[in-house]
């Protein structure tokens, strides 16, 4: 035997005991390896395909958490666990991911997420094409720093879980090479209605080219393989971590709807569609253009120049006088307008009677009605002392 293999001890229960026809069996693995690898190597081992998608590994008396890397001894003991309690599936067990450099097998993967509750799966397939800016591409290299990767894709199937009603969750990513038309990246996600499966998987495909350490090389026919950046990965900035964060939820925000926002206006209210560049070049030149205007009318109010004086240098400020109006003390312009329903033209006969019919003189005054009278008569007052003219209006 392989100084790096051991014999592990395998525990069966339940529907799975009744499979395999034993409690306890002995198994060759390998002593450092995936979980994902020692999933596959037990179920076909025993033939528990019927049940793949029910049970889930212990080791030690605890629980594995799938896509983690293990380092076993002869020791340990590793327990197969189907449902609980009458069939209770953990949600961590539909969460599928997995790094591999053999070929993605698309339709294992879409069983995988395959649910008797479940109405819709959406998927992306990623492959590799055969050209770029006019370069022909024979096939793509991928590297990916495995454990934060699987951490990474971990995390992306518990916020799409926080946000939409899922079932299954599988995303798959093969490294090393992949040639021409082949998939390098499998994405599938099962739901009761096809709405929550389709944004899941859309956003599923942002956040992994935005957050999990994979890069690509694409090697081409002619010429030095490059290196290939995404354009959602924010790593290259000065502000990377923050950029990233604002990125996810702003992603997260538009594809969310489970909370309302009830901040968006409606675009046809909006009237103005400028930056602040340019309305702070609008404003300056409203004042300037008010400014102007000021200007010339003060010339016009206050320099009066005859048609003969041949002064063409001038100072506003040192020639201005102040010209009065006609009825006016000051340079303001007071017009008059005929009132042909006033007072002064109005029979009084016809003045009285509306004014007996509308009051009643019988009636009390009430007291507030002097006060008011009295603010009225002290406004006057305070209008003729700052502006004489205005005494003529009541006349």
């Amino acid at each position: 035997m392989d100084k790096t293999e051991i014999q592990a001890t395998i525990l069966f229960f339940a529907k799975a005991r009744e499979l395999v026809g034993c409690k306890e069996c002995k198994l060759s693995i390998q002593k450092k390896l995936s979980y994902a690898d020692l999933f596959d190597k037990i179920v076909h081992a025993f033939e528990l395909d019927s049940i793949r998608n029910q049970i889930i590994l212990a080791v030690n008396d605890e629980f594995v958490v799938p896509n983690s890397i293990l380092v076993l001894s002869e020791n340990d003991k590793i327990a197969v666990i189907p449902p609980l309690s009458g069939g209770l599936i953990m949600e961590i067990l539909k969460n599928f991911v997995k790094l591999q450099q053999e070929e993605l097998n698309i339709a294992e993967i879409m069983e995988l997420v395959t649910f008797p509750n479940c109405g819709a799966i959406s998927n992306f397939i990623g492959i590799t094409r055969d050209n770029f800016e006019n370069k022909k591409v024979i096939k793509l290299e991928y590297e990916a720093y495995e454990s934060m990767a699987l951490k990474e894709m971990i995390n992306i199937c518990n916020k799409i879980r926080s946000q939409w009603d899922v079932e299954g969750i599988a995303i798959y990513h093969r490294i090393g090479e992949v040639p021409i038309s082949k998939a390098s990246v499998v994405i599938a996600v099962s739901s009761s209605h096809r709405e929550q499966s389709l944004k899941a998987v859309e956003y599923a495909i942002n956040a992994l080219k935005a957050s999990v350490p994979i890069w690509k090389k694409e090697v081409y026919e002619t010429g030095e393989p490059q290196w290939k950046q995404n354009k959602e990965c924010k790593w290259m900035n000065n502000t990377k971590s923050t950029a990233l964060k604002e990125e996810e939820a702003q992603m997260a925000s538009d594809i969310n709807e489970k909370v309302p926002n009830k901040d968006v206006v409606d675009p046809n209210l909006v009237q103005i569609r400028a930056n602040s560049e340019e309305l702070n070049r609008r404003i300056e030149s409203f004042i300037e253009r008010k400014r102007q205007h000021v200007n010339t009318v003060n010339v016009q109010e206050f320099c009066r120049y005859s048609e003969n004086n041949g002064n063409e240098n001038s100072c506003a400020r040192v020639d201005a006088i102040l010209i009065r109006r006609k009825d006016s003390r000051s340079h303001i312009k007071v017009h008059r307008v005929l009132n042909e329903w006033g007072p002064q033209t109005i029979d009084q006969s016809i003045l009285r009677k509306p004014i007996t019919n509308n009051t009643s003189f019988n009636v009390s005054i009430p007291k507030d009605i002097y006060e008011r009278l009295k603010n009225i008569e002290d406004r006057i007052l305070y209008l003729e002392s700052i502006s004489p003219e205005y005494k003529d209006f009541w006349t």
